[in-house]
């Protein structure tokens, strides 16, 4: 349901308040590529995408350097980065999520990831006109969404690709359904989920993680990642 002549809006019209809640979606890849989109959400509950960042075989920390330079200018309030990366694979102490807020000091929260959740509410956002894009910062995302098909074993679902249209669509959707605001579970319960699935099981890292997580709450209504019984992407 993405029309290019509703949903894209000239990047000079959005007009954002440094007030205005940001955010950050990402899907790291080495072998596939990296897309990463930030967005912020207008008082009359308007969510635009105002920039998109696209790069192939750049190592993590790179990427993390990239978008603190690119974005880190704004009150950013999440950082959503894909679920793989806070996985720890052998080859590093560290996962790939705590290389990157080791170099950057930006607490990494592990997106959501129910692929047909998100795309509900995708869905939903762009039907309801509450969605849009920047046409001239984003020029890969509208490609994207308008080439998305539903996948043949769940007609909820959409397809996966091995494009980098796919990578687009997954960054950006990380963002939309990953900013979920924190009055909807107990603070108790908020940081209990991200001891268990998103802070590094190393106690100093996990401290300064914490402390960045209250401080952003004390900064106003930071969101967090809801992941309990997401499917596998």
């Amino acid at each position: 349901n993405f029309d290019v002549n509703h949903h894209l809006v000239h990047r000079a019209s959005i007009m954002e308040k440094d007030w205005w809640p940001f955010w950050v979606g990402i899907d790291y890849g080495f072998g596939h590529a990296t897309a990463a989109y930030l967005f912020t959400k207008a008082p009359n509950g308007h969510v635009y995408v105002l920039d998109e960042y696209i790069i192939h075989r750049r190592k993590a920390v790179d990427v993390a350097l990239d978008l603190q330079k690119l974005w880190g200018h704004h009150n950013i309030r999440a950082w959503f980065l894909s679920k793989d990366s806070f996985n720890h694979d052998g080859t590093e102490d560290l996962s790939k999520a705590e290389l990157m807020s080791q170099a950057t000091g930006i607490c990494f929260d592990q997106a959501y990831n129910d692929r047909i959740s998100g795309a509900m509410l995708i869905y939903t956002l762009l039907d309801e006109h509450r969605l849009f894009i920047s046409e001239e910062t984003c020029p890969g995302l509208p490609l994207s969404l308008q080439t998305r098909i539903h996948a043949e074993k769940d007609a909820e679902d959409i397809e996966k690709t091995t494009d980098d249209e796919d990578d687009m669509y997954d960054g950006f959707r990380y963002g939309v359904a990953s900013y979920i605001n924190p009055t909807d579970k107990p603070r108790d319960e908020v940081i209990r989920e991200l001891q268990e699935n998103t802070w590094s099981k190393d106690p100093t890292m996990a401290m300064m993680q914490y402390q960045q997580w209250a401080k952003a709450q004390q900064n106003g209504n930071a969101p967090f990642s809801y992941r309990s019984g997401s499917r596998k992407r």
